[in-house]
């Protein structure tokens, strides 16, 4: 008896105290080409966004024009941005053309396009309650 009610306790400690987690199903469109894969980086910080490293969760799925789907699991609710880029070539880093403009296509959340300048994190931000469905067009 006393090792059921040891089993129930644990379940209700663990179900009570863990946040509840979310998903981020995500669509990639407008690929072009099937070469290399599409670099995904989930931020949760506005001071660390856009850069690579110092994103809250990563990912990378092959490319497959027109379009490929990634999720990220086990979210807790907040707000994030998402920055991304296909790697054509296949050299792990955005390559940029001058003036530090992308020579890959590259994409946020929000379908933030940005004019002069990199966008910020308000700029992509969306937030996330439950499981939460984001579209990302590539520029090219």
């Amino acid at each position: 008896m006393m090792t059921l009610f040891s089993y129930w306790y644990l379940f209700l400690i663990t179900t009570l105290t863990s946040p509840p987690t979310s998903s981020i199903d995500l669509t990639i469109q407008n690929i072009k080409t099937g070469a290399g894969s599409i670099k995904i980086a989930l931020y949760n910080a506005p001071t660390d966004f856009p850069k690579q490293t110092k994103a809250y969760k990563v990912g990378e799925v092959s490319a497959q024009k027109p379009q490929v789907s990634y999720s990220f699991e086990n979210i807790p609710a907040g707000d994030y941005a998402i920055a991304l880029y296909h790697d054509v070539n296949a050299d792990d880093e955005l390559n940029f053309k001058m003036f530090f403009i992308p020579k890959e296509p590259y994409g946020f959340s929000n379908n933030f396009v940005p004019k002069f300048s990199k966008p910020g994190f308000d700029d992509a931000k969306f937030q996330v309650k439950n499981d939460t469905e984001i579209n990302i067009k590539l520029i090219h």
